[in-house]
């Protein structure tokens, strides 16, 4: 076909194949460089605009089980983390960009003692998702 999930289904693929070689997250030395390279994940999201049921928190975690390295996950516990609605992604990331670079040093050093379930690395994107999720389901519970 050639509706609007289509459309969003081409933009994902061209972001999985345009961020397979990309960097991690943290070493872009910009945040104005790391938006020109996560350019593919921003259409992606703009996509979901017209697919029912898709946004940019369903893109981010099919994306990001792919490119772990380089696609933040944006749901709800992070947007509420960084008190930002649904539709700020830039500001999501510029906001995770800074906060991974400015606490790298912990982080690299506890990440290095996990591993996924297939036995990767966890890539400090992923150790911030689940130190805010842990944050956040902690202060929800209280």
């Amino acid at each position: 076909g050639d509706g609007a999930a289509q459309e969003l289904r081409q933009k994902l693929d061209v972001a999985l194949s345009e961020l397979a070689e990309t960097k991690p997250f943290e070493d872009f030395d910009s945040i104005e460089e790391l938006e020109r390279s996560v350019a593919s994940l921003a259409a992606a999201n703009a996509a979901t605009t017209d697919v029912p049921q898709w946004t940019p928190t369903t893109v981010s975690k099919v994306l990001h089980r792919r490119r772990p390295q380089i696609v933040p996950l944006n749901d709800s516990y992070v947007r509420r983390f960084y008190g930002l609605k649904n539709t700020e992604s830039r500001l999501l990331r510029e906001a995770l960009w800074k906060d991974l670079r400015e606490n790298r040093g912990w982080m690299s050093e506890l990440a290095s003692t996990v591993r996924t379930t297939d036995g990767r690395n966890v890539t400090l994107l992923r150790l911030a998702d689940i130190l805010i999720w842990m944050d956040m389901r902690d202060a929800s519970s209280n």
